[in-house]
């Protein structure tokens, strides 16, 4: 598989863009495409980075054959011929467990094998010169980001080291992912609050008017063809679009939300979000203008985090859509007497029992003195950088005794448990 671009009139036109430094990306990894820009210091702007067929956009597709593995482009053109060996829609199962609901019916709908692993993992199973191997959702998106990588360094001519990816508030699905922000004179973008649904993305469209078409085809042929793996791939090839932002009905609704304030529609909506993330880590890396220098991501908590309290109760510390970084404190005290030690179980959620929120670790600080209850004091800090890791810590007041954990994600979290779980209450 050869990443090297051809001598296209594009590329040609294109080649005062190369740069001989180290350049970081920013990579867009979709359901249905993906997209690398990087920032031109020379040029003052984002350029996005075509592939080697010369497209801005790079289906989010891999397949397999008896010779090799074929990513994007290559993967996407074969999957009529191949399609029990053609994987897409793979970012439908990062996050999730192989029992989830909606993962079973979407397995309904794809041609290529995916069974139970370890955990109760989705395993994707390929044939690869003659031997099935099985591969995570993970591993498949990996390959389709080394591909990106190996395009944009390509085209830069220079080696890629450093990039931002984005990534939807959970995995699990064709996202429509919305974002409330608001953007200041000097550069700040704060993010005020997150939410989407992640089987509303352009990918469940394309299935919808799948679905339709087998149904249409039943009702005047009178066959089904939905278990024929070669006629849904050929389907799926005819819809494969994408592309939630365009619909006319969402950008009504936008409106109508703002008081009729009209759309910026002067960003290809392919390419928006690579495009921001291109800005972002030329902010991180130190580049650009001193207008990008200067910019400034306030990011928020997608859920609500707090510790267990008398055993039932949800006690926040951080509530959902606090800006972040972010650091908060609370106090804790012993419910038993001569209890000799606390536990900190973390969880997320908005619940207000524990049971109905998700639970993502726990420790116990050990060494509390013997004393009536309510007596000992413990201090629990949760602290949040603005790469989302949560720093969870607890401190014995009366003697300094102190325990602490990483929290780097939101665990072996569904779509399903969210779900299950925001339904239970109203959120603001």
């Amino acid at each position: 598989m050869s990443f090297q671009p051809e001598k296209t009139v594009d590329h040609v036109k294109d080649t005062y863009f190369k740069m001989s430094i180290t350049t970081p990306i920013g990579i867009d990894l979709g359901t249905t495409y993906s997209c690398v820009a990087a920032w031109f210091d020379q040029h003052n702007r984002v350029k996005i980075l075509s592939n080697e067929q010369g497209n801005n956009i790079t289906p989010s597709c891999v397949a397999s054959n008896d010779n090799e593995f074929l990513v994007g482009e290559g993967a996407k053109n074969q999957i009529t011929t191949n399609h029990s060996n053609t994987v897409f829609d793979v970012k439908r199962m990062m996050g999730t467990r192989f029992s989830d609901t909606r993962l079973q019916n979407d397995l309904q709908s794809w041609p290529f094998k995916v069974i139970e692993g370890p955990r109760n993992m989705p395993i994707i199973v390929l044939e690869h010169m003659g031997v099935n191997k099985e591969f995570s959702a993970e591993k498949i998106s990996s390959m389709i980001l080394k591909n990106l990588k190996e395009a944009a360094e390509a085209y830069l001519g220079t080696t890629v080291k450093d990039a931002v990816i984005t990534v939807p508030a959970y995995f699990s699905g064709g996202t429509f992912d919305v974002s409330l922000l608001t953007i200041s004179r000097e550069g700040t973008i704060s993010v005020k609050a997150v939410g989407g649904d992640t089987h509303l993305g352009g990918e469940d469209f394309d299935k919808a008017m799948v679905d339709h078409c087998v149904q249409e085809f039943r009702k005047r042929h009178m066959k089904d063809i939905s278990k024929n793996a070669r006629a849904m791939g050929r389907l799926k090839v005819a819809f494969l679009v994408g592309g939630s932002t365009r619909i006319p009905k969402i950008q009504q609704m936008l409106e109508e939300f703002f008081d009729g304030k009209p759309l910026y529609k002067s960003i290809n909506a392919d390419e928006a979000v690579a495009y921001g993330a291109a800005v972002l880590a030329a902010n991180l890396g130190g580049n650009g203008s001193k207008a990008i220098k200067h910019l400034i991501l306030l990011d928020v908590t997608s859920l609500s985090l707090g510790v267990e309290s008398k055993g039932r109760y949800m006690g926040v510390l951080i509530p959902r859509n606090t800006p972040i970084p972010t650091m908060k404190e609370q106090y804790r005290v012993t419910m038993h007497d001569n209890q000799v030690s606390m536990d900190v179980c973390v969880y997320q959620g908005e619940c207000n029992e524990t049971k109905d929120n998700i639970f993502l670790d726990k420790f116990t600080l050990h060494g509390v003195p013997p004393a009536p209850a309510g007596k000992e004091e413990m201090k629990v800090r949760f602290s949040i950088d603005a790469n989302g890791i949560l720093d969870v810590s607890a401190e014995l007041v009366s003697t300094g005794n102190k325990r602490s954990m990483v929290i780097a994600g939101s665990g072996n979290v569904s779509k399903d448990d969210i779900e299950k779980m925001l339904k239970k209450v109203e959120l603001p």
